[in-house]
């Protein structure tokens, strides 16, 4: 196995794909003993980079992440000062061959600490001039000295009028009526745009996206101030919480910004004057319906959403949108989850679209979708299709993979390891592999498992097994969960949530969930446990003991587990224990949808608060990287409607609740 991949990295791309073609790097260390950086350097060979051995023949010094920039003095020598000589770190050729193209090696992902600006980083790290005065070195020189090399972020000529106004003489590519008409028609303003412009440096990108894109001519200085107030900024950093994708560059389609980040991307110095006016249209044309609202309304959790507004079959875009789920179906396949979270909150925006959207222009002005996926939005549009699904669906193995995701208790690496062992059939696993006991039953179930339950038929089992539960115990309620209670039309399984009036935790519930169990076992209606139930686990550590395993409905009351349980449909059903005291939070919980759970524990958050399956709680102490120090006071855990209240969220009831 470790042979084949040695073959894989000695392998020359085609000459249009040898992005480095023409490139000379050199590397700091310079050499190949170690076997990780042997690896890379051979890597950037098959993509057309050659390793020279003398940096004044480089066009790259690629330099290891712990050095720093005065490590690299000695090694420099005569080379040091010299313009053409760009200095990255190792992770800018390992991305540059992830996304297919060279990037802008300037962005402050790749800059080496200690490292002082370059004239050329400073060009394209802030708004340049006209072309006029593109031609003055001093001027260049001059916005260094401005520029304190300390701080990445730190934009002098924005920071108060006065310095403002004196680097308004020498260099023309600050005109000063457009730096001092802010400050005296409105010093207010001035202030709030400052604090905006220090937290947005143009050289920090505001998402992966800015990593993809390539770079563009340098836009204008007066768009630099084309800013939103402070409360938008807030949003942007909100999305950017809760989606976590800023540092997780996983694909040339993580657009996971939304609208507020499209716009700040204007900040970001790169783009042409055409799409810095089409940044303020979208502005524009999202201030009355996003930008003066109130707070809690700018979350999905909020605005909610219906099963019927959710469908897609009279929508303008359905045939956008089916491409799209496609391409989700497959990230779903590979469990790539940040991915299927991006796509899922794309096709939820199309959806509420009442127009067909057929350019990337339009595309990128609705929230929650990037420049890339609203590039494929529009190759959707033309072409009736996506290379990128082309390319997928054409993978040899690929079918392969998704057939055996789809078995229970198998995931992304135990498919791939059968896959290598030569299995490509449900027999050949049968037969061949060495199978978990969970993982024999979901073949041999595999149809029953993976389709759909109608909303009928779910019906009838919760009605089964909700009369046995009060044969046992009338004050024991049981209630579905998940997409049924939203009333969807079918279900992947069946949630059952368990409680009982006067119950502080989920082992007070233990007792009766084992006779209840053993009655539907007897009645042949339990036909398979793929889970047991923890009774020795506290709620605490396991907030709502489970049980997970197989059902199928009798075909009469009181049938027995006899020959026939194989010849019913097998169903998937859980139990989950909750006592009074969190019921409410449990109903939030999993009823779902995910985005709608998403968006309001991240508006709890916001609030100084913390909402989760056993209740909302203040005052919760959190240290270095939100680790949390204490679990807090409890606000509310048993009312549903109580915890909207306190959160501010108008009462959505569960059918509104897809977004």
């Amino acid at each position: 196995m470790g042979k084949r991949k040695r073959n894989s990295a000695e392998k020359i791309m085609p000459e249009s794909e040898q992005i480095f073609r023409g490139l000379s790097f050199f590397y700091v260390p310079n050499s190949d003993v170690g076997g990780v950086r042997k690896l890379r350097i051979a890597k950037a060979q098959n993509y057309g980079a050659r390793w020279t051995r003398n940096i004044a023949d480089a066009t790259h010094v690629i330099v290891d992440k712990p050095l720093r920039y005065a490590d690299l003095e000695p090694v420099l020598g005569p080379v040091k000062g010299d313009d053409s000589l760009t200095l990255v770190s190792e992770e800018y050729p390992l991305d540059c061959i992830q996304f297919r193209r060279l990037l802008n090696a300037n962005q402050f992902r790749y800059q080496i600490p200690g490292c002082p600006k370059t004239p050329s980083a400073e060009k394209d790290a802030v708004p340049g001039p006209p072309a006029s005065s593109q031609k003055s070195d001093k001027s260049l020189e001059l916005k260094a000295r401005q520029t304190n090399p300390s701080k990445w972020d730190y934009v002098p000529p924005q920071g108060t009028p006065s310095r403002s106004e004196e680097s308004s003489h020498p260099s023309q590519r600050r005109s000063s009526p457009q730096h001092r008409s802010p400050s005296e028609s409105s010093p207010g303003v001035w202030l709030a745009q400052d604090r905006v412009v220090r937290s947005l440096s143009p050289v920090v990108p505001r998402s992966n996206d800015d990593a993809l894109e390539e770079v563009e001519p340098p836009q204008s200085q007066e768009h630099q101030y084309q800013l939103e107030p402070p409360s938008k900024d807030e949003l942007s950093d909100l999305i950017e919480i809760a989606q976590q994708y800023k540092d997780l560059p996983l694909d040339e389609e993580d657009d996971q910004r939304s609208a507020e980040d499209d716009n700040d991307a204007a900040e970001s110095g790169s783009g042409s004057d055409g799409e810095h006016a089409r940044k303020k249209l979208k502005k524009n044309r999202t201030r009355s319906g996003r930008k003066d609202i109130a707070f809690e309304e700018r979350f999905a959790c909020y605005q909610g959403g219906t099963k019927d507004k959710a469908a897609q079959s009279a929508n303008p875009n359905a045939s956008t949108i089916e491409v799209l789920q496609k391409m989700l179906d497959y990230y779903d396949c590979v469990n790539d989850n940040w991915r299927i979270l991006a796509y899922r909150k794309a096709i939820a925006t199309l959806r509420r679209q009442p127009v067909k959207i057929t350019t990337a222009a339009e595309a990128e002005l609705l929230p929650g979708i990037g420049s890339r996926l609203s590039q494929k939005i529009e190759e959707i549009v033309n072409t009736n299709g996506l290379k990128r699904l082309e390319y997928a669906e054409k993978e040899p193995m690929n079918e392969v993979l998704q057939h055996f995701l789809k078995i229970y208790d198998v995931g992304l690496s135990t498919a791939n390891k059968w896959i290598a062992q030569g299995h490509k059939t449900l027999d050949d696993l049968l037969q061949k592999a060495n199978l978990t006991t969970n993982q024999r039953l979901g073949i041999e179930h595999y149809d029953d498992l993976n389709s759909r339950i109608p909303r009928s038929e779910v019906t009838a089992l919760g009605e089964y097994v909700k009369k046995a539960a009060s044969r046992l115990d009338p004050q024991v309620e049981l209630l579905i969960g998940g997409s049924y209670r939203r009333g969807s039309d079918s279900s992947g399984d069946i949630d059952f949530i368990v409680t009982k009036k006067g119950t502080t935790s989920s082992n007070d519930l233990v007792p009766f969930l084992q006779k209840l169990l053993s009655v539907l076992e007897k009645d042949g209606f339990i036909v398979a446990t793929l889970a047991a139930l923890n009774a020795h686990r506290s709620s605490r550590e396991d907030p709502g003991s489970k049980w997970h395993g197989c059902c199928a409905l009798p075909h009469s009351p009181g049938s027995s587990n006899g020959s026939n349980a194989n010849q019913r449909v097998w169903r998937r059903i859980d139990f989950l224990l909750v006592p009074e005291t969190e019921y409410g939070a449990a109903l939030i919980y999993f009823t779902g949808n995910d985005i709608f759970n998403r968006s309001i524990r991240l508006l709890a958050s916001k609030k100084g608060m913390r909402l989760n399956q056993r209740g909302l709680f203040k005052d919760v102490m959190r240290g270095p990287a939100r680790q949390k120090i204490t679990e807090g006071d409890l606000v509310e855990g048993r009312n549903e409607k109580r915890i909207f209240e306190i959160l501010g969220v108008r009462w959505r009831e569960p059918s509104q609740r897809w977004c």
